[in-house]
């Protein structure tokens, strides 16, 4: 149902302040808007319980309002709570999500006359429309319940053990945010001795009222909403299990080389540690001499080969500049050493 403005969508109003309960009710359900998306929910009488839903746009999720009209209403006003979405804060809210700073209301408990039903909940409406409530949990308003806590939210990947930080005693902890409980009970407080013991007595009756409380209705929200949240991760978790599976294999393939090159390694590093300890420079000056010639054949072999037309300029710049400053490198060695082996002996 889409709330909308319209005089064929109003009923008259104010009415007289003499209005009884059940007028006041009449005047309500026959309302244009209103009267298409209220449910009477059941509730023990003299007191009397409605819900009525309403969208304020054909895309948005619809508000739901919980209506409880007191024993001693109208003398009293009605106790109109939002119950969809289940938890948010808005300027007309109290904490136990109750409409309470509203200026029809202001003016019913001070007994000022004029006053209707239809016009607290067309001010509720109004504002709620004018400016969404700010839903707990989720950056869209409004919603039908709130969404999967960050707990619960799916992952594409999980972070590695290194990525992932250790948990510490100064570390946030995530609390999920519950409805306060409620500081009174208005509809047991004008409930008669008798009707309490009954109420007490039967576990049935018991059970149908603590169902009705908004702020039972709150939890079982949050429970459902929570319980979706981690049947939605798990899904993704097992769409995702036979690539990390193959990951998994991969990472322990990759580990296995890893060590093996490492011995291979670390057993060249000691057989070098051990020639190098054990050379003199007799020897040093040999292998440089080595390396020197083997350098200088390689860099004349590729200039042959460029020359030939074998080797691209490109490839020619790349290899045999280096090529040749490594060479003259080593006979740059090869003549220091070289002196002080004659300036010693």
């Amino acid at each position: 149902m889409v709330f909308g403005w319209g005089s064929s969508g109003q009923s008259p109003r104010p009415p007289p302040s003499s209005y009884s309960t059940s007028q006041h009710v009449q005047s309500f359900l026959s309302h244009n808007t209103f009267s298409r998306g209220t449910v009477k929910v059941p509730c023990d009488p003299p007191s009397q319980l409605y819900e009525t839903s309403f969208s304020p746009s054909l895309n948005a999720q619809p508000y739901t309002l919980q209506i409880y009209l007191p024993p001693s209403f109208p003398t009293s006003p009605p106790i109109v709570t939002l119950t969809r979405p289940a938890l948010a804060t808005h300027a007309i809210l109290n904490e136990n999500m109750q409409c309470a700073n509203l200026t029809s209301l202001g003016a019913w408990s001070q007994g000022g006359g004029g006053v209707s039903l239809v016009a607290v909940i067309e001010e509720i409406a109004g504002a709620l429309i004018e400016r969404a409530p700010n839903v707990i949990g989720s950056h869209a308003a409004p919603q039908p319940s709130p969404p999967p806590y960050p707990a619960a939210a799916p992952s594409p990947r999980p972070p590695s053990p290194a990525a992932r930080p250790s948990r510490g005693d100064s570390d946030p902890v995530f609390h999920m945010p519950v409805p306060p409980v409620p500081s009174s009970f208005p509809d047991l407080a004008d409930m008669s001795p008798s009707s309490l013991a009954h109420l007490l007595a039967d576990d049935v009756a018991l059970a149908t009222y603590v169902r009705g409380l908004p702020c039972y209705r709150t939890m079982m929200d949050l429970e459902g909403s929570i319980v979706e949240g981690n049947g939605a991760a798990a899904k993704v978790n097992k769409s995702q299990e036979e690539e990390i599976l193959t990951l998994h294999a991969e990472a322990r393939v990759l580990q296995a080389e890893l060590r093996e090159k490492l011995a291979c390694f670390e057993s060249a590093a000691k057989r070098a540690n051990a020639s190098a300890s054990g050379a003199s420079e007799r020897d040093v000056l040999d292998l440089l001499r080595i390396a020197a010639r083997e350098k200088e054949e390689e860099t004349e072999e590729l200039a042959a080969r460029f020359v030939n037309g074998d080797v691209d300029i490109r490839r020619f710049l790349e290899e045999y500049v280096p090529g040749r400053e490594t060479f003259h490198e080593r006979q740059a060695k090869i003549e220091r050493v070289d002196r002080q082996m004659n300036q010693r002996y």
